[in-house]
């Protein structure tokens, strides 16, 4: 079904985040998201909102680690008529 296409389509792009955040390619990761697109993450001050934030916040999280890295653990797909999936991810 068109669901479950698009699903996997989610699915790979967030396969595609995971690649991209772990080999440091800051183009490739925000060529993945829209300028609307909202990352959250642990902190209270990592609630992103558009390309240029996104940026400044994956830039702040290499500068802190010379490795780390991101793995998806769990990934909730488009249901009904929603526009928006979301993945959990585990940074190691």
């Amino acid at each position: 079904t068109t669901m479950e296409i698009l699903d996997k389509l989610c699915m790979l792009l967030m396969l595609q985040f995971c690649e991209a955040y772990n080999n440091r390619d800051l183009d490739k990761l925000l060529s993945l998201f829209t300028q609307k697109a909202t990352m959250i993450g642990t902190g209270i001050d990592e609630y992103r909102i558009g390309s240029k934030e996104i940026a400044e916040q994956v830039k702040r999280d290499w500068a802190q680690s010379e490795r780390g890295t991101l793995k998806l653990t769990s990934f909730l797909g488009p249901t009904g008529n929603s526009t928006w999936a979301a993945g959990n991810f585990m940074a190691q």
